[in-house]
């Protein structure tokens, strides 16, 4: 949550930190991304680098290391961006207390009259 968080508020797209890493395993030619790249290299272009330490950022890479030995940061990337909202927001509070209004108002004791006078006057009106 915490590296959601840090990817979001910072406007980081967690991918594109290690694509240029990326190694393409099956075809050379296509110049596809695969999403993996050597330990080593994610943990140099790791981006939060003094936000973590270096034992969260080894059990990270270790949490999504494949068969061959290389850490799939597109398997990353895809859990940080579709989990970023998967918990639900605040909910809206206020700070108003409305109290309750002991005062007497000019319009509550008026007349029926006096209030048509007083919208005649108000919007300026012409009465014939």
């Amino acid at each position: 949550k915490r590296l959601a968080l840090l990817v979001k508020t910072r406007g980081v797209v967690f991918k594109y930190c290690f694509q240029d890493f990326d190694k393409p395993h099956h075809n050379y030619t296509t110049g596809l991304h695969h999403g993996s790249c050597s330990e080593t290299r994610f943990k140099r272009a790791f981006p939060f680098a003094k936000r973590f330490t270096e034992g969260e950022i080894d059990l990270l890479a270790q949490k999504f290391m494949d068969k061959r030995g290389d850490v799939n940061y597109l398997h990353i990337h895809d859990i940080i961006t579709t989990n970023t909202f998967a918990f639900p927001p605040a909910p809206g509070t206020s700070l108003l207390t409305m109290r309750p209004d002991s005062r007497v108002w000019d319009q509550q004791s008026m007349e029926p009259e006096l209030k048509i006078q007083a919208l005649v006057v108000m919007n300026r009106i012409r009465i014939r």
